[in-house]
């Protein structure tokens, strides 16, 4: 995943590119590779999300649902609106993995 793929679908309001996104991003640098990210652009994007999200009933995969859980220590919502209420209430949190984040693009 491409930290540009991230902004895009932010700017074209793309639920599912947008969803993909959040898992990444709450379950990183686990979840998945984002590169050509920086600790504020990778802060940037999961606010902006969380934003986006609300209202978004789709349901999560459990394992993301037991990492936001397991970080802000409280049970939560399966759905990305639970979830996306749940990381915008604890962002210095989730915020907090990203810093010293460098490019992470690898020059594929």
């Amino acid at each position: 995943m491409y930290m540009t793929d991230i902004e895009n679908d932010i700017a074209n309001r793309d639920s599912r590119g947008m969803e993909d996104a959040f898992r990444a991003l709450v379950g990183w640098p686990k979840e998945d590779d984002i590169h050509g990210a920086t600790a504020e652009s990778l802060s940037n994007a999961l606010e902006a999300i969380c934003a986006a999200l609300v209202g978004d009933d789709s349901i999560m995969p459990g394992d993301t649902v037991d990492i936001i859980a397991a970080t802000i220590g409280e049970p939560i919502g399966g759905t990305y609106a639970d979830g996306a209420d749940a990381v915008s209430n604890n962002l210095d949190i989730f915020k907090a993995r990203f810093d010293g984040a460098d490019d992470l693009d690898d020059a594929a």
